[in-house]
């Protein structure tokens, strides 16, 4: 009967020695920069929390064959749209934290969202692990060729000397071009109203045919139009001007010290995600975005190179959230 007892307690020291052993080269295999070098293989999907063809989509499959072709593994666009991309950034918010699902975000999922709603199935920042800041753009304050102002500063004074009769027209209630037009009338005080569109191309068709006084668009929404003389650009709300509209003033030289709010594009991690994946992926994309054919197709695109540190953009989504939050509740901006 002793014999036994020994025999059962040998067995049972051996098991736990094996789980120990298992659970230590697990712990070794995880956090051995080695390891993360082998990373991926298999197949990485990017999340996109719109339909096909829009600005997000384009980003990421702007880099989705440089790194397909860099990893060695196939890179997937994952489009979800629906919900102001909701539905996407729950999913990534809920993917397993090993790198092999990421999203590919906008300002929409990290700022404007929760400045606008009050329940949100994600936090934007507990949630997610920040790996790069990939793009940037500016918006464009385009007027229609009738209206009497020439310049920012004729804008003001015209929207002031007849309060909430100029009109400007956005993509949308919530958007990034609703905001800038927010974040404009609480900085300048001039009262210009605001009517949303279901996107860019018809906020920006009623801004030519004179419908609307104004617009927030892209750069690529309105250039052609500017340039045949059907709008005239009066800035760009990033701090510098744009290259492909170079004699058109940012807002900082139109008299708007403070003034920047700009689409962007970034990819996030579910958050515990490791450092070292972060890392390889950070550095991986990193080196796409230094290609000189990246640099170009970016361009023509009207997008601005971004880059940076996991941290850089980390801190970027804070100010963004911020940012987005003291407008949002300026103009009382909500979504539900």
């Amino acid at each position: 009967m002793m014999k036994a007892a020994l025999m059962e307690a040998w067995k049972f020291m051996k098991r736990t020695l094996v789980i120990a052993l298992i659970a230590f080269a697990t712990m070794v295999a995880g956090s051995d920069p080695a390891w993360a070098q082998a990373f991926p293989d298999r197949p990485v999907r990017i999340i996109v929390g719109y339909p096909p063809g829009g600005g997000t989509d384009l980003v990421a499959r702007l880099v989705q064959q440089p790194l397909s072709t860099k990893w060695g593994q196939p890179v997937v666009i994952d489009n979800r749209p629906g919900a102001n991309a909701i539905i996407a950034t729950e999913a990534v918010a809920k993917a397993k934290p090993d790198g092999y699902t990421l999203l590919m975000a906008y300002a929409t999922e990290v700022a404007v969202n929760p400045a606008t709603m009050k329940k949100l199935p994600y936090d934007p920042v507990r949630d997610f692990t920040p790996i790069v800041q990939l793009a940037g753009a500016p918006l464009v304050l385009a007027v229609n060729p009738a209206t009497a102002a020439k310049d920012v500063r004729e804008l003001i004074a015209l929207a002031k000397a007849k309060p909430a009769t100029l009109a400007y027209s956005s993509s949308g209630s919530g958007s990034v071009h609703h905001f800038a037009g927010e974040l404009f009338k609480l900085q300048t005080g001039a009262d210009i109203l605001h009517v949303p569109y279901k996107g860019s191309g018809p906020a920006t068709a009623d801004a030519v045919a004179g419908q609307v006084q104004a617009t927030y668009a892209s750069v690529a929404s309105v250039l052609r139009f500017v340039q045949a003389g059907r709008l005239r650009a009066l800035a760009v709300t990033s701090k510098k001007r744009s290259p492909q509209m170079p004699d058109v003033p940012s807002m900082v030289e139109a008299g708007l010290a403070d003034f920047e709010l700009t689409s962007w594009y970034g990819l996030l991690a579910p958050a515990g995600t490791s450092p070292e994946v972060v890392a390889k992926i950070h550095a991986d994309v990193s080196a796409v975005l230094a290609s000189a054919e990246i640099h170009k197709s970016f361009a023509v695109q009207g997008l601005d190179m971004a880059g940076g540190t996991p941290q850089a953009f980390g801190a970027f989504i804070r100010d963004e959230a911020a940012k987005f939050a003291r407008i949002a509740r300026s103009g009382n901006i909500t979504l539900e």
